[in-house]
Protein backbone atom coordinates (compact mmCIF):
# COMPACT_ATOMS: atom_id res chain seq x y z
CA UNK A 1 0.00 0.00 0.00
CA UNK A 2 1.08 3.61 -1.12
CA UNK A 3 0.07 7.25 0.92
CA UNK A 4 0.50 9.98 -1.39
CA UNK A 5 0.48 13.46 0.11
CA UNK A 6 -1.93 15.28 -2.40
CA UNK A 7 -1.53 19.20 -3.13
CA UNK A 8 -3.71 21.28 -4.33
CA UNK A 9 -3.51 20.85 -8.38
CA UNK A 10 -4.42 24.89 -8.78
CA UNK A 11 -1.67 25.34 -6.65
CA UNK A 12 0.84 23.48 -8.81
CA UNK A 13 -0.66 25.11 -11.70
CA UNK A 14 -0.30 28.41 -10.94
CA UNK A 15 4.07 28.31 -10.05
CA UNK A 16 7.06 27.26 -11.84
CA UNK A 17 8.46 24.64 -9.09
CA UNK A 18 6.86 21.33 -7.87
CA UNK A 19 9.20 21.12 -5.02
CA UNK A 20 8.05 23.57 -1.94
CA UNK A 21 10.80 25.33 -2.19
CA UNK A 22 9.66 28.08 0.70
CA UNK A 23 9.11 25.14 3.45
CA UNK A 24 12.04 23.49 2.39
CA UNK A 25 14.93 26.16 1.59
CA UNK A 26 13.95 28.77 3.54
CA UNK A 27 11.88 27.62 6.28
CA UNK A 28 8.57 29.43 6.23
CA UNK A 29 6.11 28.81 9.10
CA UNK A 30 3.28 27.77 8.52
CA UNK A 31 3.81 25.80 5.39
CA UNK A 32 2.62 27.66 2.33
CA UNK A 33 3.21 24.46 0.20
CA UNK A 34 0.05 22.67 0.66
CA UNK A 35 1.53 19.13 1.11
CA UNK A 36 -1.90 16.96 2.30
CA UNK A 37 -5.34 17.05 2.52
CA UNK A 38 -4.98 15.13 5.81
CA UNK A 39 -4.23 12.05 7.50
CA UNK A 40 -5.37 8.70 5.84
CA UNK A 41 -7.92 7.02 7.97
CA UNK A 42 -8.28 2.75 7.45
CA UNK A 43 -11.05 1.30 9.74
CA UNK A 44 -10.93 -2.41 11.04
CA UNK A 45 -10.45 -5.33 9.57
CA UNK A 46 -10.09 -3.70 5.85
CA UNK A 47 -8.63 -5.51 3.34
CA UNK A 48 -6.55 -3.20 1.01
CA UNK A 49 -4.65 -5.20 -2.28
CA UNK A 50 -1.10 -5.40 -3.73
CA UNK A 51 -0.37 -2.01 -4.96
CA UNK A 52 -3.06 0.19 -4.01
CA UNK A 53 -2.60 3.89 -3.87
CA UNK A 54 -4.46 5.89 -1.26
CA UNK A 55 -4.61 9.61 -1.48
CA UNK A 56 -4.45 11.63 1.51
CA UNK A 57 -7.45 12.93 3.27
CA UNK A 58 -9.14 9.60 2.28
CA UNK A 59 -11.12 7.50 5.25
CA UNK A 60 -11.84 3.69 4.55
CA UNK A 61 -14.34 2.24 6.87
CA UNK A 62 -14.33 -0.83 8.71
CA UNK A 63 -14.52 -3.75 6.87
CA UNK A 64 -13.76 -2.59 3.58
CA UNK A 65 -12.13 -3.90 1.00
CA UNK A 66 -9.88 -2.17 -2.12
CA UNK A 67 -9.18 -3.60 -4.44
CA UNK A 68 -5.44 -4.21 -5.99
CA UNK A 69 -3.61 -1.09 -8.13
CA UNK A 70 -6.82 1.02 -6.56
CA UNK A 71 -6.33 4.90 -6.91
CA UNK A 72 -8.41 5.37 -3.67
CA UNK A 73 -9.29 9.04 -4.25
CA UNK A 74 -12.60 9.52 -2.47
CA UNK A 75 -13.94 7.67 1.12
CA UNK A 76 -14.95 4.46 1.06
CA UNK A 77 -18.03 3.42 3.63
CA UNK A 78 -18.02 0.58 5.98
CA UNK A 79 -17.85 -3.13 4.23
CA UNK A 80 -17.96 -1.65 0.73
CA UNK A 81 -16.04 -2.82 -2.24
CA UNK A 82 -14.28 -0.16 -4.08
CA UNK A 83 -11.71 -0.99 -7.24
CA UNK A 84 -10.49 0.75 -10.02
CA UNK A 85 -8.58 3.57 -10.73
CA UNK A 86 -9.74 6.18 -9.50
CA UNK A 87 -11.41 3.93 -7.28
CA UNK A 88 -15.28 3.41 -7.61
CA UNK A 89 -17.85 1.63 -5.29
CA UNK A 90 -18.02 -1.48 -7.05
CA UNK A 91 -20.51 -3.59 -4.58
CA UNK A 92 -21.15 -4.00 -0.81
CA UNK A 93 -19.89 -7.03 0.90
CA UNK A 94 -23.05 -7.19 2.91
CA UNK A 95 -26.57 -5.92 3.04
CA UNK A 96 -27.56 -2.62 5.13
CA UNK A 97 -28.52 -4.48 8.10
CA UNK A 98 -25.91 -6.66 8.73
CA UNK A 99 -23.67 -3.78 7.70
CA UNK A 100 -25.70 -1.98 11.01
CA UNK A 101 -25.11 -4.88 13.03
CA UNK A 102 -21.39 -5.69 12.57
CA UNK A 103 -20.65 -1.91 12.92
CA UNK A 104 -22.33 -2.31 16.38
CA UNK A 105 -20.80 -5.55 17.26
CA UNK A 106 -17.10 -4.30 16.95
CA UNK A 107 -15.48 -7.51 17.13
CA UNK A 108 -11.92 -6.19 16.38
CA UNK A 109 -12.35 -5.00 20.40
CA UNK A 110 -12.86 -8.16 21.99
CA UNK A 111 -10.12 -9.45 23.90
CA UNK A 112 -7.95 -12.13 22.14
CA UNK A 113 -9.33 -14.84 24.06
CA UNK A 114 -12.88 -14.20 22.70
CA UNK A 115 -11.98 -14.16 19.88
CA UNK A 116 -10.76 -17.20 19.80
CA UNK A 117 -13.48 -19.12 21.06
CA UNK A 118 -15.29 -17.57 18.20
CA UNK A 119 -13.31 -18.36 15.37
CA UNK A 120 -15.65 -21.04 14.28
CA UNK A 121 -18.20 -18.56 14.14
CA UNK A 122 -15.96 -15.70 11.91
CA UNK A 123 -16.13 -19.27 9.13
CA UNK A 124 -19.96 -19.90 9.55
CA UNK A 125 -22.49 -17.93 7.89
CA UNK A 126 -22.86 -13.98 8.52
CA UNK A 127 -26.26 -14.48 9.03
CA UNK A 128 -25.52 -16.58 11.96
CA UNK A 129 -22.61 -14.62 13.63
CA UNK A 130 -24.77 -11.64 13.61
CA UNK A 131 -27.54 -13.45 15.35
CA UNK A 132 -25.31 -14.95 17.71
CA UNK A 133 -23.46 -11.56 18.69
CA UNK A 134 -25.32 -8.45 17.60
CA UNK A 135 -27.99 -9.34 21.00
CA UNK A 136 -24.59 -9.20 22.76
CA UNK A 137 -23.67 -6.01 21.59
CA UNK A 138 -26.60 -4.23 22.72
CA UNK A 139 -26.39 -5.77 26.25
Amino acid sequence: MSRYLGAESTAIKKRVANYPLRANLINVKPNPDPLTKGPVIIGNDVWIGSHAIILSGIKIGDGAVIGAGSVVSQDIPPYHVAAGNPARIVGKRFDRDVINKLNAIKWWNWSDERIKRAIPDFYGSIKNFVEKYYDLSTN
